[in-house]
């Protein structure tokens, strides 16, 4: 299974129904297999914006800076994806 390949296709699908202009991308924790994912859902969101003369925004991820993307700290802390969640909400 190609993580990065499913993710792209999410972040491609997600830049095309947002009717915001913005998604928004967080992990459980900074390590490689969801970096990988939210690499490739970046990467999905930027193919759109280019196929479509788009501009859609992510949030919770910059390619730059892998590890200062938006994480939870573990795979159980409902509390603060919820957080998170509602953090991007408000942008």
């Amino acid at each position: 299974f190609n993580t990065a390949e499913a993710a792209y296709l999410a972040g491609y699908a997600a830049a095309g129904t947002t009717k915001t202009g913005t998604v928004a991308t967080y992990g459980g924790m900074a390590i490689p297999t969801v970096q990988i994912f939210m690499e490739g859902f970046a990467k999905g969101v930027q193919k759109y914006n280019e196929d479509n003369s788009a501009s859609v925004k992510v949030l919770g991820w910059d390619p730059s800076n892998p590890e200062g993307g938006s994480f939870v700290g573990d795979f159980s802390n409902t509390t603060k994806g919820q957080q998170l969640t509602e953090q991007f909400l408000s942008q």
